[in-house]
Order: C-alpha cells, then sequence, then structure tokens
C-alpha cells in the first residue's frame, strides 16, 4: 500500500495547492479494497489520514458502510444514513457527506477511526439530482456536484449554492458517470469526471469549466454500469473504480507526484520508530539542519535545529508531517503519526 505522498493530500493539508504532472494513461497503484458485502454498486472511498484509514459508501438503505486500514484490510462497517458522496473532513475530523434526501449529514468515529452511526443532521443540500455523488473542495470549503453536463457547487458551512457552470471542452455527455465528480486539488485540474464508455477520465478547471486534461484508463479500469452513474472516486491521491464483477475498489495512479518514497531515497533517509510515542531518529548521510513538524492544519507546531532525534512526546496522539531540512537538497516532507 502507498505511503502518503508529498503532492495533493499533504500539500492541500498545509494549504498550498498542487501543481501536478499527469500520465497521459493511468497506472495500477496495487492498493484494493476488497468489500465483505457483496453489492451492485459502491459510491464513494474517503480517506482519513488521522488513522491511515480507508472508508467506502454502500449506497442504499440499511447498506453498511465498510471501512479499511492502510493496506486494504478489511477492519468492520456500520449502518449509517444513506450516504451518496462522503469524505473525511479535516476541518471537523469527521465523516461526512450528501444523502439520498438531499440532506447533508455527519458521523462521528470512535476511538479506533470506526463510524459510530452517531450521525448528525447539518442542513439540506440543493443537489441536482438524488443520486448525486458529491466531492468535498477542501481547499475553498466546498462541494461539487455533477450532472447533465455542468458543475453545482455550494459552500460546505452556509450551504448557499453558487451559479451553475457548464463544462467545455466535449459536447456528449451521454456516456459520462451520470451522477459522480472527483476533487483532485490540482491547479487548474481541480475536479474531475469520468466517461463510462471510453475509460476516460476528464479533469475540468474548477473556476473555468474548461476540460484541461484527459486521462486513459482504456487498458486496465474495469467496466461500470451506466445505470446509476457510481463507481468512481478518489482519495489519498488515487483515482478509484469499482469492480462489480470482483467486488472490490481498485486504486489508479493519475499523475506523476513527488513522493515521500521519492525524495527520501534521494536524501537516504530512514525514519524510525514511526509510528511513534515520541522519539523518532531521521538516519541520513546528510547534515541536518533543521526538522520542523506540522500539524493537519498546516500549523507549525515545533522545530528542532541542527540534530536528527527529535522527542514529540508532548504531542497529542495523531498524524502530523516532519519537514526536514539538511541545506545541500531540497526539503523533504515525511508523515509521522504520533500514538
Amino acid at each position: 500500500m502507498k505511503n502518503i505522498l508529498l503532492s495533493i493530500l499533504t500539500l492541500t493539508t498545509i494549504g498550498v495547492s498542487a501543481q501536478c504532472t499527469f500520465l497521459n494513461t493511468a497506472t495500477l497503484s496495487g492498493d484494493t479494497l476488497h468489500n465483505s458485502h457483496v453489492l451492485s454498486h459502491h459510491s464513494s472511498v474517503a480517506y482519513n489520514p488521522n488513522f491511515d484509514m480507508y472508508y467506502s459508501c454502500s449506497p442504499g438503505g440499511g447498506n453498511p458502510h465498510e471501512f479499511f486500514d492502510g493496506n486494504g484490510v478489511f477492519i468492520d462497517s456500520e449502518n449509517s444514513v444513506d450516504f451518496r458522496g462522503f469524505w473525511y473532513n479535516p476541518n471537523t475530523q469527521l465523516i461526512e457527506g450528501n444523502c439520498w434526501d438531499k440532506k447533508f449529514y455527519e458521523d462521528s468515529l470512535n476511538s479506533s477511526g470506526g463510524l459510530n452511526n452517531d450521525t448528525n443532521f447539518i442542513n439540506s443540500t440543493t443537489v441536482p439530482h438524488m443520486q448525486s455523488v458529491g466531492a468535498f473542495n477542501y481547499q475553498d470549503t466546498l462541494i461539487h456536484y455533477y450532472y447533465n453536463g455542468s458543475i453545482y457547487t455550494q459552500h460546505r458551512v452556509t450551504f448557499d449554492s453558487l451559479p451553475p457552470l457548464m463544462i467545455t471542452g466535449i459536447t456528449d455527455f451521454s456516456t459520462i458517470s451520470a451522477h459522480t465528480i472527483i476533487y483532485t486539488g490540482c491547479i487548474n485540474n481541480e475536479l474531475g469526471i469520468y466517461d463510462l464508455s471510453s475509460k476516460e477520465l476528464h479533469l475540468i478547471n474548477a473556476n473555468t469549466g474548461a476540460i484541461t486534461t484527459t486521462i486513459s484508463l482504456a487498458s486496465i479500469a474495469p467496466n461500470l454500469s451506466t445505470t446509476l452513474g457510481f463507481g468512481v472516486s478518489f482519495a489519498n491521491d488515487l483515482f478509484w473504480v469499482f469492480n462489480v464483477a470482483e467486488n472490490k475498489w481498485i486504486g489508479f495512479n493519475i499523475y506523476q507526484p513527488l513522493g515521500i518514497n521519492e525524495t527520501t531515497q534521494n536524501l537516504e533517509l530512514t525514519t524510525y520508530p514511526n509510528p511513534t510515542t515520541g522519539k523518532v531518529i531521521f538516519s541520513t548521510t546528510k547534515q541536518i539542519s533543521s526538522i520542523e513538524i506540522y500539524n493537519l492544519t498546516g500549523q507549525k507546531v515545533t522545530t528542532f535545529n541542527n540534530t536528527n532525534t527529535i522527542d514529540i512526546s508532548n504531542l497529542t496522539k495523531g498524524v502530523y508531517f516532519a519537514k526536514i531540512i539538511t541545506g545541500t537538497s531540497k526539503p523533504v516532507m515525511q508523515k509521522l503519526i504520533k500514538e
């Protein structure tokens, strides 16, 4: 299973949009989420970096939503409201999303990161269709929806609606996944719609509605039904497509990010122990000048100078990012988990 990359998730977590280098053809990432309950459709994948956990949304009344560890191993399932689009909100640290009844809910998490089925109604949504699968724009605190060639947007806090934005660059939307849109956070390619026939992902400039990039999955993606327009999602820097025949989500790389694995190899950096209860050692042949620690909101919480050993035992449990600066190499971002 891939580590979190210094790309969309990391950069947007600390408040910076990413300039992504896209692939012409997507590649298999090796990541899968094999659902325990057999259903003909699933609508969304969410990722929680605090617990390194995935969640699979199972739309339809009474269908349990399932959750997995970061390696894709099934953990458990829990009934909740009838979500269509759902995601992990780093601001509220809850799973939330839009539902069949055009209402917006959030669900609390237990101490292990699982859903509590303790839902809280927030507001009504102005979704364009009952089946709409919303995508959360955590940069601008917006929720995006797609329907019939247009993007519909509302504010996550006020739930005020923005004017619809027509998509340009294609004219035939008959084979586009009818109700699903994804949010990547990549500059000028923030949103995406998927063509079920050609198996192409069209990325869209969220400000203009213009299609800016097209990525092919024709040779590797499973077939999807056009009936509901479900089965595609974006989470933890991966584009996900649901394989109905094998009852599992399959992860795809759609861009070539500058990853932690890549940069740490260039720096010859080893980080241990990670997860940690306090002490962390950064082993490298380079002379470390400083190590800056950031929380999930992008706030710098502490700095260590001229050392390769730090102690974060005073920090609360959760996910942090260490920025390792050597002075002779580009800074490296490393995910840290404080237990």
